[in-house]
């Protein structure tokens, strides 16, 4: 592989990530979204590893970068590639995250949860914060998000996070303006969090206890300080991308070709890979 900066992106679930997938490979078209071969991808032990990485890179030797929500920011990609890597994650207010992850389960994923059964399940506690550390320990995601994480955007601020990624990384990302993508309906069965009983908050709350935590820090060390170090007039530059970005549409032969190669990449490339690291896990 070349010597070139390579991008990983962390995608946390309900995070905006499809939109920043389709983003990403407008700027890189050879990045790969990764699709994931195991259900419930925050369990330890599923996740793509350095090694996958080092065969996917033999049959792609010009890929440019990966993410989905089986790549971890502890899988020490760096020693399967030359390239240096740029690691890239987006967080989200951990309850508004946990209620969109339960209605996108019911209303897209056809899964029949009752809000008290998916509470009950501790797969979805501090998903933020396991997705980053492997495990519930917030002192250990925070030290990621400061040693390891190149660039932390707040979905809540997406469009001024992705002017401060692209003043970080201009070379990269000289094209910030997106289509928004995966938007889910907000339907009559969409569960509200301010409408729901103050026993079922509380225990909200309490599930993601952590991810508040990891949430805030990152918000006020990380980001709010990057806000600081803009170049530039970010107020009048956030007006004027987001006056650019309510018309702004993928080049029409760009969006085809590259929906060529991800269908690719999908449908026969990344089966190979998903058969095999079954095999390796199993």
């Amino acid at each position: 592989m070349n010597q070139r900066k390579f991008i990983c992106f962390i995608h946390i679930e309900k995070c905006g990530g499809i939109t920043l997938h389709h983003l990403i490979q407008n700027n890189l078209p050879f990045y790969v979204n990764l699709r994931s071969w195991y259900y419930w991808s925050n369990e330890p032990g599923k996740y793509f590893t350095k090694d996958d990485l080092l065969d996917l890179s033999r049959y792609l030797p010009f890929i440019q970068g990966i993410g989905g929500h089986t790549t971890r920011v502890f899988a020490e990609y760096e020693e399967a590639i030359e390239n240096s890597i740029i690691y890239l994650s987006f967080l989200r207010d951990p309850i508004q995250r946990y209620m969109s992850h339960i209605n996108y389960q019911r209303q897209v994923m056809g899964i029949n949860w009752d809000i008290s059964d998916f509470i009950s399940d501790n797969r979805f506690d501090n998903y933020q914060t396991v997705r980053l550390a492997g495990s519930e320990d917030v002192l250990e995601a925070k030290r990621i998000l400061n040693k390891k994480i190149d660039f932390v955007g707040i979905v809540e601020e997406f469009d001024v996070s992705l002017l401060l990624l692209k003043n970080s990384y201009p070379e990269i990302f000289w094209n910030v303006q997106y289509e928004r993508k995966n938007t889910t309906e907000v339907k009559k069965s969409t569960l509200n969090f301010k409408e729901l009983d103050k026993d079922i908050q509380n225990k909200i709350v309490y599930n993601n206890r952590l991810d508040i935590e990891l949430y805030h820090y990152a918000k006020e060390e990380i980001f709010n300080v990057n806000k600081m170090k803009y170049k530039g007039d970010i107020d009048n530059d956030l007006e004027y991308f987001k006056r650019k970005n309510e018309t702004y549409r993928y080049p029409f032969f760009k969006s085809k070709l590259l929906l060529l190669y991800r269908n690719i990449m999908r449908y026969i490339l990344q089966p190979i890979f998903n058969r095999s690291m079954r095999k390796r896990i199993n």
